[in-house]
């Protein structure tokens, strides 16, 4: 009897599971468990790589959005090396140029010094004409082998209208850097160019008269060299100032991407913390459930 009451008690308490043969709690906790289980592989990927997108599904259109904040952030750090470069190119061209500051104010001494008749002598001269003869050659030679790399940037390659920079992320974001020509034969003007100065004659006295010439020559080509410094400054400024823009797109740009792809850590830790408890619940409720078939069991075999 006492066999009898209790199956009728386990029957009474689990009347469709008996009656039906389907153990609807234990599907329903492996059901819940699973999910939550994904959920906590889900997590633990987000929380490894410090993102709250690591899949498409996670947020489809945010994916889109940080796709493009991405090619723009490349893109910024692409031109940011770029002005960079064109700004490395623009002072090996002003270092050059000092160099050749000095040359041609060493010429215009040695015209002064030719002009004093009154002191030199023939061979006095000769050998001032030998030095500005050099000198010059020397502007044309440093015009020449200028290099960066392995593109001339003094012999005229980069005149006006000059060779176009990429400084920006989209195809017109271009600036055009110009080095004039500092080579002999272009300097002051064309029809005399210091490659055409003559320093001296073979007398003396004819000496002074080229020297008067030279003078004026070199003080255009001072002023010309001037110039083209002046326009160097320039044109490095305003990469100076390209740079600093670029800088400060990429950071606000990569903070906007991070806000959208990033995983906020206390709160993703949180909800893991929360996951894991659920967890732990579920396999408990599971191991209920299943106990009342081992209920079952137990009944029939007192029977």
């Amino acid at each position: 009897m006492e066999a009898y009451a209790k199956s009728v008690k386990l029957k009474e308490d689990t009347m469709a599971i008996v009656n039906t043969n389907f153990n609807s709690n234990v599907l329903a906790s492996l059901n819940n468990l699973r999910l939550t289980d994904y959920n906590i592989q889900v997590s633990i990927m987000k929380l490894s790589k410090g993102l709250r997108i690591v899949r498409a599904s996670d947020d489809p259109s945010g994916m889109a959005i940080a796709n493009r904040f991405e090619a723009q952030i490349r893109g910024l750090r692409q031109a940011t090396i770029n002005a960079e470069q064109a700004s490395s190119l623009l002072q090996t061209a002003y270092s050059v140029l000092d160099e050749t500051d000095e040359i041609l104010l060493r010429m215009r001494d040695l015209a002064l010094k030719v002009m004093n008749q009154a002191t030199l002598t023939t061979s006095d001269v000769a050998t001032l004409d030998s030095e500005f003869d050099s000198l010059r050659d020397e502007i044309t030679r440093k015009g020449e082998a200028a290099t960066f790399n392995s593109k001339n940037i003094l012999d005229g390659t980069f005149a006006s209208p000059g060779k176009l920079a990429q400084i920006g992320a989209a195809a017109g974001d271009q600036l055009s850097i110009i080095i004039e020509s500092m080579v002999a034969d272009t300097i002051a003007n064309a029809t005399n160019a210091l490659a055409n100065v003559q320093l001296t004659s073979d007398a003396v006295n004819s000496a002074a008269g080229h020297a008067a010439s030279a003078l004026s020559v070199l003080d255009t080509s001072l002023d010309y060299l001037g110039t083209v410094q002046t326009s160097l400054g320039v044109q490095e400024y305003r990469l100076n100032s390209i740079i600093n823009d670029l800088t400060a797109q990429e950071i606000n740009t990569a903070a906007a991407k991070s806000n959208i792809t990033d995983v906020d850590m206390a709160a993703e830790i949180s909800y893991f913390a929360r996951l894991q408890i659920l967890s732990q619940a579920g396999t408990a409720m599971l191991a209920q459930a299943n106990s009342l078939q081992e209920r079952i069991v137990g009944i029939l075999e007192d029977l």
